[in-house]
C-alpha cells in the first residue's frame, strides 16, 4: 500500500518527526509513504529515498496555485494512491483536500497537529475554510482532543481518532556516552549548563523571548550555554538579537540537525516558550531523554508525561522564566532513570511500536 504525504517542509520539525518515527516502523509493515514536497529540499529526504519512498518536488501552492493544482492533480493520477494523508497545522490552506476530493481519492485524512495559527489572515482562512475540512477529508485524525476540536468542532472531535506523537523510545533514552562525544565536538565542558532548543525558526516558536530568557539566566549563571536546533526565516535575524544582546559567544546556532537523539543527551534542561502547539513532538522527546522541560502553556497539559514538567504563562517576565530555570537546575539528577522512563512512555501511550500497531490496523481498513 503506497499513501501519499502532504504538508511536510524542508526543517526537521513536529509534524516531520512524527511522520518519520511512523513511517520507519510502518514500512516493515509493507507500507510505503511518498511524499508531496513544495520547498526544493524535504526533512529527511535521503532517509525517505532509502526506505523506498517517492518525493514529489512540486510548485508552492503559495506562489503559483494554479500550477500546484496541475502538478498534484496528474501526481493524484499516475500514482493511483487510493489514500491520500494531509497534515494540517490550520485550515488556511485546504487545496490538497479539496484536489483529492475532487479526483475522487478513495480514503483522504486530515490530521490536525495544532491548536491555534498566527496573523489575522491565516485565522480568518481558518475559520472559513473549517466546514470545507469536515466535507472534503474522510477520516479526521488528531495529536490531541484540543487539536482535534480546534479543526473539527467539538461535535466532529468526538469521531476524530487521537494518534499519539510517538516516538522510537530506545532512540531518545539518555545515553553518556553521547553527552560526552556531543559536548566535545561543540566545545562544552561537563560543568557548563546547557539549555536546549528544538524547532523552526518561526514566529510559532517564540525564539525572541527564548533568547531575552536566556539573557536573563547568564546574568544570574555565567557558565552557561543555548543549544538551538533548527533552521528558519528568522535565523539571521535572531542572529542579530544575540549579538545585540551580547550573548552571541554563549549561543549555538546548530542549523538544521539529524542527530537530535543524540543532542537532546548533550543538553541539561529543555526550554521550549511557544506561542501555541499542538502536542509537540519535540517535548515528547526531550522528556525521553530525561530533561526536566520548561514550556509555555501554549503547549497542551496533556504534553506533560514526566517530571519535572513545568508549563509557565508567557506574560512571565524573562526573569521569572530564567528563575525556574535556575531553580530546576538545582534539582538536576546526574543520570535519567531510563528504566523508569521506558515504563512511563509505554504507559502514555507514547511508545511507537504500540502506536503504530493501532495506525497500521487503521490503514489496513480501507
Amino acid at each position: 500500500m503506497r499513501i501519499l504525504q502532504v504538508g511536510l517542509s524542508y526543517n526537521a520539525g513536529g509534524v516531520e518527526s512524527f511522520v518519520m518515527n511512523y513511517y520507519r516502523y510502518l514500512v516493515k509493515k509493507g507500507i510505503q509513504f511518498d511524499f508531496i514536497c513544495m520547498y526544493g529540499t524535504l526533512a529527511y529526504q535521503e532517509e525517505i529515498k532509502a526506505l523506498g519512498g517517492k518525493i514529489y518536488y512540486i510548485t508552492n501552492v503559495k506562489k503559483n496555485p494554479a500550477k500546484f493544482r496541475r502538478e498534484y492533480v496528474k501526481i493524484l493520477e499516475t500514482g493511483l494512491y487510493q489514500t491520500v494523508y494531509v497534515n494540517m497545522l490550520s485550515a488556511a490552506n485546504i487545496e490538497p483536500l479539496k484536489i483529492a476530493h475532487k479526483k475522487g481519492i478513495q480514503r483522504i485524512i486530515a490530521h490536525s497537529h495544532n491548536t491555534s495559527a498566527p496573523g489575522c489572515l491565516r485565522n480568518y482562512l481558518h475559520k472559513k475554510n473549517l466546514p470545507s475540512v469536515l466535507k472534503y477529508a474522510t477520516d479526521y485524525w488528531a495529536c490531541g482532543k484540543e487539536a482535534a476540536e480546534w479543526l473539527f468542532g467539538k461535535a466532529y472531535a468526538k469521531q476524530a481518532f487521537i494518534i499519539q506523537n510517538a516516538i522510537e523510545v530506545e532512540r531518545y533514552l539518555f545515553k553518556e556516552d553521547a553527552r560526552q562525544a556531543m559536548r566535545k565536538e561543540l566545545g562544552i565542558s561537563e560543568g557548563t549548563l546547557a539549555l536546549g532548543h528544538i524547532g523552526r525558526m518561526e514566529e510559532q516558536k517564540n525564539h525572541t523571548f527564548l533568547l531575552e530568557i536566556f539573557h536573563a539566566v547568564l546574568l544570574e549563571q555565567k557558565d552557561a550555554v543555548l543549544l538551538l536546533a533548527g533552521d528558519g526565516k528568522l535565523k539571521a535575524k535572531l542572529k542579530e538579537q544575540a549579538r545585540q544582546l551580547g550573548i552571541e559567544r554563549q549561543t549555538m546556532f546548530l542549523g538544521q540537525r539529524d542527530d537530535v537523539h543524540l543532542l537532546l543527551s548533550a543538553m541539561d534542561l529543555f526550554v521550549f516558550p511557544s506561542l501555541y502547539e499542538g502536542l509537540s513532538v519535540t517535548a515528547v522527546e526531550a522528556q525521553c531523554a530525561g530533561l526536566p522541560c520548561i514550556v509555555s502553556k501554549g503547549l497542551t497539559a496533556d504534553t506533560a508525561i514526566l517530571e519535572p514538567f513545568l508549563r509557565l504563562s508567557l506574560e512571565k517576565t524573562p526573569q521569572e522564566w530564567a528563575k525556574a530555570i535556575l531553580m530546576a537546575e538545582k534539582n538536576l539528577h546526574n543520570v535519567p532513570d531510563n528504566d523508569k522512563i521506558r515504563k512511563r512512555m509505554v504507559e502514555k501511550g507514547f511508545d511507537i511500536q504500540t502506536e503504530a500497531e493501532k495506525v497500521y490496523r487503521l490503514l489496513c481498513e480501507i
